[in-house]
């Protein structure tokens, strides 16, 4: 296999855990959320809780796909050598 689709499968095998991830955080939360759904206050953190769960993973695509850009521009990812 090549150089970049081995960089490929990697970058998508990361993204594969964080959707898992999100994934597994987003159930716990609907489903205290459905526990409390009586309870305006526990349904507004519920949601606030979403919102932060969503960021964290928003952030980790974002830095993932800054090390991906970092690794093409130095050269890594193309087969290419990166000499200094």
């Amino acid at each position: 296999m090549e150089v970049a689709t081995l960089v490929a499968v990697g970058d998508l095998e990361d993204i594969r855990v964080l959707v898992n991830r999100l994934e597994i955080h987003m159930r716990s939360l609907v489903e205290n959320v459905d526990f409390a759904l009586g309870d305006e206050e526990a349904v507004k953190f519920g949601i606030e809780e979403m919102k932060k769960k969503l960021g964290e993973f928003m952030r980790s695509v974002d830095r993932l796909g800054k090390q991906k850009a970092s690794k093409l521009v130095g050269g890594e990812g193309r087969g290419e050598a990166c000499w200094v």
